[in-house]
């Protein structure tokens, strides 16, 4: 393989971190305004740290695709990760997800779908039988690059 099979692409989006934000900020608030208890302060606060936190988190996908395989990250430390072998994917295939399915980290029929953002997706089929499917802006490169890396 040359430098040029290699993919790396990061999808990056802005509203769903604000949005998480703006909620942490307002539980918070909510709970100080409202004169709660100190306790129930404290788990506002912990609540919104744990919105933070995810808000950070789900704020870029990146996927990287080399001659070994593809690795998929988000950006808190590249955390969570998963990356998998050439030798176990059987076929990609562009699809996309329903808005109710289009976000977040969930299981999905056969298998899991990290997403970011926008219902476009690219679904690896193991050779398990199972799939994982990456949420991207860019279906048709990352398509195109995983073929490159595939058997015929």
């Amino acid at each position: 393989m040359t430098s040029s099979d290699h993919y790396d692409h990061a999808q990056r989006t802005s509203a769903f971190s604000v949005s998480l934000g703006l909620s942490s900020g307002a539980v918070f608030a909510a709970a100080v305004s409202l004169g709660l208890s100190a306790g129930a302060v404290f788990a506002a606060f912990v609540v919104g740290a744990v919105l933070l936190l995810a808000a950070q988190m789900m704020r870029e996908l990146r996927v990287s695709l080399g001659a070994a395989g593809i690795h998929v990250g988000f950006a808190l430390f590249g955390l969570p990760s998963r990356t998998l072998a050439w030798t176990e994917v059987a076929s990609a295939t562009k699809v996309r997800n329903s808005w109710q399915t289009s976000w977040g980290m969930h299981s999905v029929r056969r298998g899991w779908l990290w997403n970011i953002a926008g219902p476009d997706a690219v679904e690896l089929e193991l050779r398990t039988g199972r799939v994982f499917r990456i949420g991207t802006d860019d279906a048709d490169g990352l398509l195109a690059a995983c073929k490159k890396h595939l058997p015929r």
